[in-house]
C-alpha cells in the first residue's frame, strides 16, 4: 500500500504510480463522491472542508489534473466537480490511495481528525487484504 499524502510537496514524484497523475490547483472544499467509502465513516456532511487555513479555511493546496483512468475518484473539487482530491487504484497485488489534503488544522477539525484516522485504517486494512 502506498498512502500519498499531499502530493504537491517538494520530493514528491510522479514515477511513484503506475498511473498517469498531475498536481492541480488548489482545493478550498471537496465534495465526497463515494459516502459509504471506509474513508469517510462517520461523516455526516457530503463535504471535505477547513483541513487548512492560509487567507481563509481550504482543504488542500493541490487537486488532481487529468487522473488516469484506472483511479477510482473518492472526492473532487466542488466549486466545478472537475479535478480529484482524493482516488485510489489497484495495481497487481498492490493498492493507491492518493490523497490531496493538509492537516494543518488537525487537532482543531473534528472532521480532519477523523478523516486522518480513518485515512490511517483504511490503508492498513488494504495491506491485509
Amino acid at each position: 500500500v502506498l498512502l500519498i499524502i499531499n502530493p504537491k510537496v517538494d520530493g514528491f514524484s510522479r514515477t511513484w504510480s503506475p498511473y498517469d497523475i498531475f498536481a492541480g490547483d488548489y482545493t478550498l472544499e471537496a465534495k465526497i463522491s463515494d459516502k459509504k467509502h471506509p474513508l469517510f465513516k462517520g461523516f455526516t456532511d457530503d463535504k471535505l472542508k477547513d483541513f487548512a487555513v492560509s487567507n481563509g479555511p481550504y482543504v488542500a493546496n493541490c487537486s488532481l489534473a487529468e487522473p488516469g483512468k484506472e483511479w477510482k475518484v473518492l472526492a473532487k473539487q466542488s466549486k466545478n466537480g472537475k479535478n480529484p482530491v482524493v482516488v485510489e487504484a489497484g495495481y497487481g497485488s498492490g493498492w493507491f490511495i492518493v490523497s490531496c489534503t493538509r492537516f494543518d488544522q488537525y487537532n482543531a477539525k473534528p472532521a480532519v481528525t477523523r478523516y486522518g484516522d480513518n485515512l490511517m485504517a483504511y490503508a492498513m486494512s488494504k495491506m491485509k487484504s
